[in-house]
């Protein structure tokens, strides 16, 4: 670990106010503020790591990606609307996604970085050729 990051965990873990409340749980997800509201343990611990190139995030945020829904076998096309960095593995991070239907209706979703590339796509020919694999397996 660096010096900085060093620095920065002793100072958030010796001072309750802005010590995370639920440093073992899994991710962010227990912490009494909503993801986009982290304590500022979790927040400027992300922001670090983001920041220094520790983690780089698989998106950004507005970016288009292509998402596999299982019910339907269909894929659409979403926005990344949030980036949540929890730890290294990419089973703690997850990004935000919100899909617009023909209506206008929105409705968002979160996965982990593990799905990307399995429901998650970052091209669409990406995710047709997945749609076509499957098709293939199933049939």
């Amino acid at each position: 670990m660096t010096e900085i990051l060093k620095k920065l965990l002793s100072e958030c873990m010796n001072n309750p106010e802005k010590t995370c409340q639920r440093p073992d749980d899994v991710s962010c997800e227990g912490c009494k503020h909503d993801l986009e509201e982290r304590c500022d343990m979790c927040g400027r611990y992300a922001a670090y790591l983001i920041a220094n190139g520790v983690i780089v995030p698989p998106v950004k945020v507005k970016q288009t990606v292509w998402v596999y829904n299982q019910t339907t076998c269909k894929i659409y096309q979403n926005t990344v609307i949030g980036i949540y960095v929890n730890g290294a593995s990419p089973n703690r991070n997850a990004i935000k996604v919100e899909y617009i239907n023909k209506y206008g209706e929105s409705s968002c979703r979160k996965f982990t970085w593990a799905q990307i590339g399995k429901q998650v796509f970052l091209s669409r020919e990406e995710a047709e050729k997945a749609l076509a694999e499957r098709s293939e397996n199933d049939g």
